[in-house]
């Protein structure tokens, strides 16, 4: 709600009470097409505002009611965490990245500043900066066997994930304009009170379906590296899928398989709902925007890209291991140990998963 939805000071402080409290009802992930708002689940939030402040003997206005339901505040909320965590993992795809450079020993120069600053995009150049700064806190040294220019999932990891950042920036600043302004029907102004379409969703559903899309890019390029990581021809000679040693085992075989599946279901949970309007309500709403299907949908690709992090993450461990280094130290490490002879490896890799 805004200042130009009709609602009085005291309906928000009321609001903000309850949200202090940490008193708020559940709310059904369904019922919205991001068209009218978020109708359905809303009612949920907009009936239990309703009864708490008649309890303490207030009351709600018409116009009250409705702004409580319209606008996209639960489509919203779902695409701003999910923001938020693809910035981290973003992040950690990027650490990871340097970590298997400085494992393998990589020549740098692809990481160069000035070769960034010749395509003036800044999310490249950022996610350089990062990996050279990581780089600088990593024992590494240049392994004359490397080939002169690196694979693509090693050579364009700032280009890859640099377009990442650049596209969650467009997101984000697209979640500040949702925050602050009205999505509401009608809206309010000093001079009229103007009927049209503010609750329909389609900004935040063009980006939800770009997060899912930068979700999927950065399980992409982590996949392929630890795709690169088995390879005998490509990590250093240490062995088919990291057999550790010449061992007859599967190795590391199902770490990779897995994160293959992983990343499959990913690209068919990746669709453009933005793209995908049915009509409803009498054909009131002949054309919608499915936001709230679309921020849940890039919502819920955080935990399978997560899980390909955490199996790319191993593959880094059992590299180094295979390789007699430790290229960096962190806390799971002392709960997980690199692979000997074949194991069961499910629940290390959920805690590992966990601890990103």
């Amino acid at each position: 709600m805004s200042d130009h939805s009709g609602v009085r000071s005291q309906t928000l402080v009321q609001f903000l009470k309850l949200l202090e409290q940490d008193s708020l009802p559940y709310v059904p992930r369904l019922g919205s097409v991001g068209a009218s708002g978020d109708l359905v689940p809303m009612s949920y939030l907009g009936s239990f505002l309703f009864n708490q402040i008649k309890d303490s003997g207030g009351s709600l206005d018409s116009r009250e009611c409705l702004a409580l339901v319209n606008g996209c505040p639960v489509s919203l909320s779902f695409l701003i965490q999910a923001c938020i965590q693809t910035r981290k993992l973003i992040r950690r795809a990027s650490f990871q990245s340097a970590w298997l450079h400085a494992s393998l020993g990589c020549d740098a120069q692809y990481l160069s500043p000035e070769l960034h600053a010749a395509r003036l995009h800044p999310g490249p150049r950022e996610v350089a900066r990062w990996m050279n700064d990581d780089l600088s806190r990593m024992q590494s040294l240049r392994e004359d066997s490397r080939p002169f220019q690196e694979p693509y999932s090693i050579r364009t990891v700032p280009q890859i994930l640099g377009a990442c950042l650049d596209q969650l920036d467009y997101v984000e600043e697209i979640c500040q304009r949702e925050l602050v302004g009205s999505d509401d029907n009608p809206v309010i102004t000093e001079e009229a009170v103007l009927n049209g379409g503010n609750f329909q969703g389609m900004h935040i559903a063009f980006a939800a379906d770009q997060i899912k899309s930068v979700l999927l890019q950065t399980a992409m390029l982590v996949e392929r590296q630890i795709a690169l990581m088995m390879n005998p021809e490509l990590n250093n000679n240490q062995g088919l899928h990291l057999a550790k040693d010449g061992s007859k085992g599967s190795a590391l075989a199902g770490v990779q398989i897995s994160a293959t599946s992983i990343l499959i279901s990913m690209k068919s949970r990746a669709t453009s709902e933005a793209n995908g309007s049915v009509p409803t309500n009498a054909w009131n709403q002949d054309i919608v925007s499915n936001a709230n299907l679309a921020s849940q949908s890039a919502y819920d690709l955080l935990e399978p890209l997560t899980s390909i992090l955490a199996r790319h993450c191993f593959s880094l461990y059992q590299l180094d291991a295979n390789q007699a280094k430790q290229t960096i130290k962190e806390d799971w490490m002392n709960e997980v140990n690199s692979l000997g002879e074949d194991r069961p490896l499910g629940e290390e890799l959920n805690y590992m998963a966990r601890w990103i």
